[in-house]
């Protein structure tokens, strides 16, 4: 073979390089089967690792990368401690209420229901992950206030001298259908969102199951468990007529653990008791008489005024309604950016080698970012894709693209966007040649989502398209936040056509396949046959040399072997023609189209959203049909996907309002009741954009979530009203003192519910128990409509209670689902 040919002994022609930290690495991404734990499998793997280390020389290390295990263990124990937080600032409120064994009574219900939800979820094959997670978190607050109605019930007996075991009896009756009705509201409130459609409902299904498992296990604490506990571990109050005093056997009967876990906080009650308190020798804090007749002067003055109360708070509502218009963008999920890439395409013709010079230049600026900024980068040469694949990857020796993994934004001195930022200017001072394009793009938590802007041209001709598209990319660079803009019309390589006559092929006799596989075997080589290397088989590869592969003559002069043996040259039965090569054509819907898309800028001071962005490219060519006659535009990506949640949200909002109507309708038997308690959910609207708004946190699907969990509790606050007042009428009593004897009455508990709602939520608002910012719309848009809801509650609610009755007393429309007595 020597005399023939030259041979030599190398490896494989390298497709792709791989590197880790700018070092030449061999990557291993294992994958989890769907009933893998994460945690386990990881920990196994790197007890697997830490085992083959010590096989290798000194000079090889072992990273990990992109370590799951290590954001699942943060978000739980960001979740946990949240939770843990939260509870011990639920059971301080419930101590300044309430009685302190009344108040841990009632705190014991949030573990009972807690775990009976993960049995729940177990049972159904929901796993513990952080949506779950944050279903358990954002109901913390709201699983105790079925509780905290009971408890403050009974609270109020006992007050007025009753016995623990009657006063238990009595208070769980008289509201047991309110509570019953409350959790089937809040309930409803969820349930629509098993149901919603695409990406998004996958993504978040399990959320709802998890809160409706919760409210489902504390309604049944709260009306079968609670009352027995109340009644056999609370003594009767002290002061109030006609109290009576706890035998000594009923004194053994609670138990030696309940006596001891109560001396200490009953010490911090009756020091809170003496600091708050005017009277300290028990019954109701000075503090809280002070805050009553406070409500009641407040009260009677908003009844007088009812109607101007009312219009002040539409007033409000449509005021915060135009500054959210205005003020207040909506993003699908928030900006915590910890991974991002950087992806580059050299000029067209570019080998490898050229290529891992481009990204080595860009791969320099990265590896340089300080220590609490970087965690790791890896880089990967002739290949452009996302992190496990997917069916738009990209292979070739032109592309290649940096994976920048960052440390925790909690504890990095720079955003993201600020990270980019400063790398873009570094790398675009460094004005590397041979650079086609360079990108950066982030990834973001939630589900899968397409670019910012992604704009589809559809049209019968290419030439025409990227005319098109051409208009639009350049009113795209004027957009002051639009960047990386590009479309997938991509021109490739110059190619050479091969024509064969096949007449003349024929009588040659060479057939198609002959002269492809001739063709093949000469310039991508074949293999002849292979050679035992110990325990390898070695390929023996034959092809042309590397020079006359380069050159276009040889083509000419390939001679193919036809069917009786004879050398034919190529240059006899085939014609060429040189072309410039098409790198993608893309169709839609059976539709020619070229897809432009474009990143945003995440920088704060730049207000641009995916909704606004592509709101103003459809409108600028809002006319392209007519100037383009057959051509037309979609807008997908972000935008797409924005669209198809908040319409899918408006239908879950729409279905959840429907259920609580029904609901409430069938528990008061009236058509107009159940608007009067629904009256305070858009008012509450204003403290959710106001919380958004001063926390800079835009709109968007995981506040919305909160704006659902805020639906159930208010709803339930005026439920509670509204019910008294019907019973105080039923009893004889007109509406007007009806109404201020029901909100005097149920100021305590609506406080309750309320704050401890609120309270629950604080550390995961303010990050006191380690920060997640992917959670933190939800629970700023409950808290802070919670905040401006239970004012509402309890003033508006009450007003537009008697403006009802004011029409119905004109209109001489007989009140309905109320039996007054005589």
């Amino acid at each position: 073979l020597n005399d023939i040919a030259s041979i030599k002994e190398t490896f494989e022609k390298q497709e792709i390089i791989y590197k880790t930290d700018a070092k030449v690495s061999i990557n291993l991404t294992p994958k989890k089967k769907r009933i893998g734990d994460t945690i386990t499998i990881v920990d196994e793997i790197k007890a697997a690792a830490a085992e083959y280390k010590k096989t290798l020389p000194d000079a090889v290390s072992i990273d990990y990368i992109n370590d799951m295990a290590f954001y699942v263990k943060r978000r739980l124990n960001v979740l946990v401690s949240n939770g843990v937080m939260g509870m011990a600032l639920l059971l301080g409120t419930l101590l300044l209420f309430l009685n302190v064994r009344i108040a841990l009574v009632t705190a014991i219900g949030i573990p009972f229901a807690f775990l009976s939800a993960l049995l729940f979820m177990s049972f159904f094959g929901v796993s513990i992950n952080m949506i779950t997670m944050f279903g358990l978190i954002l109901v913390l607050g709201m699983i105790v206030d079925d509780a905290i109605v009971v408890s403050e019930n009974v609270y109020r007996y006992m007050e007025e001298g009753m016995s623990p075991r009657e006063a238990a009896v009595k208070g769980a009756q008289e509201v047991a259908a309110p509570v019953t009705t409350t959790i089937l509201t809040t309930a409803a409130a969820f349930l629509p969102l098993m149901f919603i459609s695409g990406i998004m409902g996958k993504f978040l299904r399990v959320f709802p199951l998890s809160v409706i498992a919760c409210l489902a296990a504390s309604l049944f604490e709260a009306l079968i468990i609670l009352p027995s506990h109340l009644a056999e571990w609370v003594r009767p109050l002290k002061s109030g007529v006609g109290t009576k005093k706890t035998s000594a056997g009923e004194e053994k009967k609670r138990g030696l653990l309940m006596r001891i876990i109560s001396w200490p906080i009953w010490f911090l009650k009756v020091l809170g008791h003496y600091f708050f308190s005017h009277d300290r020798k028990g019954g109701e804090a000075g503090w809280f008489r002070r805050l009553l007749n406070s409500y009641k002067k407040l009260l009677r003055y908003s009844l007088n005024r009812r109607y101007k109360m009312l219009g002040g708070a539409v007033a409000v509502l449509v005021l915060a309604g135009i500054f959210a218009v205005k003020f207040l963008p909506f993003k699908m999920f928030p900006s915590m950016v910890e991974i991002f890439y950087i992806r580059a395409e050299a000029v067209e013709g570019s080998s490898l080698d050229e290529t891992n010079r481009v990204i080595t230049e860009i791969e320099k600026s990265v590896v340089a970012l300080p220590e609490d900024e970087l965690l790791n980068v890896t880089t990967t040469v002739g290949y452009l894709g996302d992190i496990g694949g997917g069916p738009f990857d990209k292979y070739g020796t032109k592309y290649a693209q940096c994976i920048v993994y960052l440390t925790p934004e909690s504890s990095r001195p720079r955003s993201a966007a600020e990270i980019i930022e400063g790398l873009r200017k570094e790398v675009a001072a460094k004005n590397i040649k041979n650079v086609a394009t360079l990108e950066f793009e982030t990834v973001r938590d939630g589900p899968p989502v397409g670019k910012p802007v992604s704009i589809e041209v559809r049209g019968p001709e290419f030439e025409t398209l990227s005319v098109i598209a051409s208009e639009i990319k350049k009113f795209m660079n004027g957009i002051d936040g639009i960047e990386d803009i590009k479309d997938d019309y991509e021109l490739d390589k110059e190619e050479i056509q091969i024509n064969i006559d096949k007449k003349e092929s024929s009588r040659m006799g060479l057939t198609v396949r002959d002269v492809a596989m001739t063709i093949r075997y000469a310039y991508a080589g074949g293999v002849a046959t292979t050679i035992r290397k110990g325990d390898e088989d070695v390929n023996v590869v034959v092809r042309l040399p590397e020079k006359d592969r380069r050159n276009f003559e040889t083509l000419k002069e390939l001679t193919i072997p036809n069917d009786t043996g004879r050398l034919i040259k190529l240059g006899k039965v085939a014609s060429f023609q040189k072309y410039q090569g098409i790198g993608r054509l893309s169709h839609k819907d059976g539709e020619r189209t070229i897809n432009i898309t474009a990143n945003l800028n995440e920088k704060k001071e730049i207000k641009l959203t995916a909704l606004a962005a592509g709101n103003q490219i459809l409108e600028k060519f809002k006319d392209i049909s007519v100037k383009y006659p057959g051509y037309r535009l979609v807008v997908g990506g972000e935008f797409e996907d924005t669209q198809e949640s908040l319409n899918s949200m408006f239908q879950a909002f729409g279905a959840a309002f429907l259920l609580i109507y029904i609901i409430l309708a069938t528990q008061f038997r009236s058509f107009i009741q159940p608007v009067i308690i629904m009256v305070s959910v858009p008012f509450g609207m204003v403290g959710v954009i106001m919380g958004l708004y001063v926390h800079g946190e835009p709109m968007g699907i995981i506040a919305m979530f909160g704006m659902i969990g805020l639906t159930g509790v208010v709803v339930n606050d005026s439920l509670i009203l509204v019910d008294f007042i019907n019973k105080m009428r039923n009893k004889g009593m007109d509406t007007y003192q009806a109404i201020r004897q029901a909100g005097a009455t149920r100021l305590r508990p609506i406080l309750l519910t309320s704050i401890t709602t609120i309270i629950a939520l604080v550390p995961l608002i303010y990050g006191i128990g380690g920060e997640e910012p992917f959670l933190v719309p939800a629970a700023i848009a409950m808290a802070y409509g919670l905040l401006a809801a239970t004012f509402l509650t309890l003033v508006i609610v009450p007003c537009v209670y008697l403006i009802t009755e004011d029409i119905r007393v004109k209109l001489g429309i007989k009140p309905d689902g109320i039996d007054i007595k005589a």
